[in-house]
């Protein structure tokens, strides 16, 4: 270590604890001891080449700071100067860059008018050319006018001559014109009389779409849906339900009122000839009393309510007057019925409640002693019921295309399936029989419900299938009822000679015209085409 180190540890040591001393407020060592210390150390170090060119390099610092300072101070100038020149460069840039956008649009505006102008120095080049051309042809016309003086004269009487022909023709153009504001004037009227016209035909239009919505008012739409027709043969199953639900049971063989049953059928249904009915209870005689309920009900409802008319009464023979028509003319026929259903609506409703309560009340005489007071009511509501569905449905027929006619024929037909009125473990059902052989298969005694023909271009067409009760089927009441005498008049006794008698088939007759002895009273045209 140095002699300039050690002093400077000296002189720090002695700093620090005249300092602390200081802060111990105790007095301070001696000073003139301080002094000559420092003094002895300042010869000391006088010596030291060392520290004298660091007290030299000392005093040089503040010079070096104050150069420093100031070059920072330069430097700090420099670059907001360049800042500054930035800054205006970029305005400057900026604005050159607008200037040169302002020269660019000023040079294409120009360039513009330049090629406009030139466009128009040559254009008027060109007019200068013709111009040119056009003095030298003046010219050279002004020499020969002076040439020709008399020739001019000439020319100039003939372009007076053409200027009074001009004048005549401005003249009749004039009174052409004048013709025409009077014939324009007459189209005019013209327009105003056919405008009138065409208000008149347009009214006279309104009068004949008016006449045309009240008559579409005094008729029902006609409909080609063949399906109205499927309605009647759901109307006929639910007949047949009710008749079964109510009368597939005992009764009491020995009361007066029933007894009058067997009478009153064989005196008005007209099906005792055909169809065996013994006065017995047995499985046989209650299914038969059941098909003759429903083939007697059925018949009723074709005559009092299946009519294509529901505003005359049905012995008016408007069904037969409108099935002739449906022969002759179907289109007539269907307007016709499609007329009379619009026709005074609440006369035709009246009708029909007539006519229901006239089927209900005919039908119900005819079971008045099967049923007990409570539920032969039942049975009339379920009939009433049974009859207004009767009449919408055949209300729905009747808007169909085609004139349709309920028959009770036996026929039977190739290729066609019919209907069998069947009973099964005491349940009644009907069985579709498929086709059969005419020839082998079993023979329908009587149509329970009817067949539907559709009157179409003077032939009858089988529309819907008719349901049958079979030969088969009535053996065992025929053979019953052979067996024990029936009678409600006194005991007639009917023989196997005599009943056969009544079926057996007339000679030469065929087995068409024998089907004739099945017919109901109800339908006088049973068994045709």
């Amino acid at each position: 270590m140095s002699r300039f180190d050690k002093t400077g540890l000296a002189m720090d040591h002695l700093i620090q604890e005249s300092s602390q001393m200081e802060r111990r407020n105790e007095p301070p060592p001696n000073v003139m001891v301080v002094l000559d210390t420092l003094l002895d150390s300042a010869r000391a170090l006088s010596n030291e080449p060392a520290l004298s060119h660091a007290l030299v390099s000392i005093n040089h610092i503040p010079a070096l700071e104050a150069k420093i300072r100031r070059q920072e101070a330069q430097e700090e100038v420099a670059k907001s100067a360049r800042q500054q020149a930035l800054d205006d460069y970029a305005t400057q840039r900026d604005n050159w860059k607008a200037e040169k956008q302002q020269f660019q649009t000023r040079v294409e505006t120009l360039e513009k008018s330049l090629l406009q102008e030139k466009s128009k120095v040559e254009s008027l080049e060109a007019n200068g050319g013709q111009q040119s051309r056009r003095i030298s042809s003046l010219e050279e016309s002004l020499a020969k006018s002076n040439l020709n003086e008399q020739s001019s004269q000439k020319k100039i009487q003939g372009l007076l001559e053409a200027m009074e022909s001009e004048r005549q023709k401005c003249r009749t153009l004039g009174e052409d014109l004048r013709q025409t504001a009077t014939n324009a004037a007459q189209a005019h009227s013209e327009k105003d009389e056919i405008q009138k016209a065409y208000e008149k035909t347009q009214k006279q239009a309104n009068w004949y779409e008016l006449q045309l919505k009240t008559a579409a008012s005094l008729t029902v739409p006609i409909v080609d849906d063949a399906s109205v027709i499927d309605e009647m043969d759901t109307m006929w199953r639910r007949a047949a339900s009710v008749v079964c639900s109510t009368f597939y049971r005992n009764v009491n063989l020995n009361d007066p009122k029933t007894k009058a049953f067997w009478a009153t059928y064989e005196q008005k249904s007209g099906l005792s000839d055909v169809l065996p009915l013994p006065q017995s209870n047995s499985e046989a005689a209650i299914q038969v009393r059941c098909v003759a309920i429903s083939a007697y009900l059925a018949r009723i409802f074709v005559r009092d309510l299946l009519q294509p008319n529901y505003l005359l009464p049905s012995e008016s023979n408007i069904r037969g007057l409108l099935t002739r028509q449906a022969y002759d003319n179907p289109a007539k026929a269907t307007a016709f019925r499609a007329s009379l259903q619009a026709l005074l609506p609440e006369a035709q409703e009246k009708a029909i409640d007539e006519r229901t309560r006239v089927a209900c009340n005919t039908i119900a005489t005819l079971t008045n002693g099967l049923l007990p007071g409570n539920e032969d009511m039942q049975y009339r509501s379920r009939l009433q019921s049974l009859a207004e569905e009767a009449s919408q449905v055949w209300r729905a027929i009747c808007c169909f295309t085609d004139t349709i006619e309920p028959r009770f024929d036996t026929r039977r037909r190739e290729n066609w399936s019919d209907g069998e009125y069947v009973f099964e473990e005491k349940q009644f059902h009907i069985r579709d029989q498929g086709w059969i052989n005419t020839d082998t298969a079993d023979e329908p005694i009587v149509a329970v419900f009817p067949r539907l023909y559709a009157i179409y271009e003077g032939v009858s067409l089988l529309e819907n299938s008719g349901v049958f009760w079979m030969r088969t089927q009535a053996k065992a009441s025929q053979d019953e009822l052979e067996k024990v005498a029936l009678t409600a008049r006194g005991g007639r006794v009917h023989s196997k000679q005599q009943r056969a008698m009544t079926q057996r088939r007339p000679a030469g007759m065929s087995r068409d015209q024998a089907s004739a002895a099945s017919r109901s009273f109800l339908d006088p045209r049973s068994g045709q085409d």
